[in-house]
């Protein structure tokens, strides 16, 4: 929650895709100059935030891994599928309709970056933020990428 709550607190736009009942998932979009649409979630996370911040070295390893295979379960379930380009398609349609011009994606290593290569967006730039962890360094890269309408 407290990665998506900023999200939808700033979304003009979202969509769910479901399957038997599952969300398998989601997209959400703003656009400058409307709205909000998703301002639903405005619990304060701070409690958490420092649960997470205080995990002795056995308690952080059990999160990364979970973290980690949670990821890999759930982009093998969508995968080859063609969820995210549906997705993507109506945030296409809606931002056209209201007369955008670009779309902005920030996006990272440990998300589905290739979809975005793969899709015509052009990447603009990239940074590598290096975790040091009790169970070693894990490298991330960070992608800023433009699609123009």
């Amino acid at each position: 929650m407290m990665f998506i709550s900023p999200i939808l607190n700033k979304s003009t736009f979202g969509r769910v895709a479901t399957l038997d009942g599952e969300v398998i998932g989601v997209i959400f979009g703003s656009r400058v100059g409307e709205t909000t649409s998703y301002r639903m979630l405005q619990e304060d996370y701070t409690s958490e935030l420092l649960q997470l911040l205080n995990l002795n070295d056995i308690e952080r390893k059990v999160f990364v891994e979970l973290t980690s295979m949670t990821n890999e379960a759930y982009s093998k379930l969508i995968r080859g599928k063609k969820i995210g380009k549906k997705l993507f398609n109506e945030l296409i349609s809606y931002l056209r309709d209201t007369k955008a011009t670009k779309i902005y994606v920030y996006t990272d290593t440990m998300s589905n970056y290739g979809f975005y290569d793969h899709n015509g967006f052009v990447r603009l730039d990239e940074a590598v933020t290096v975790f040091n962890l009790p169970i070693g360094k894990l490298e991330n890269t960070n992608f800023i990428y433009e699609y123009k309408l």
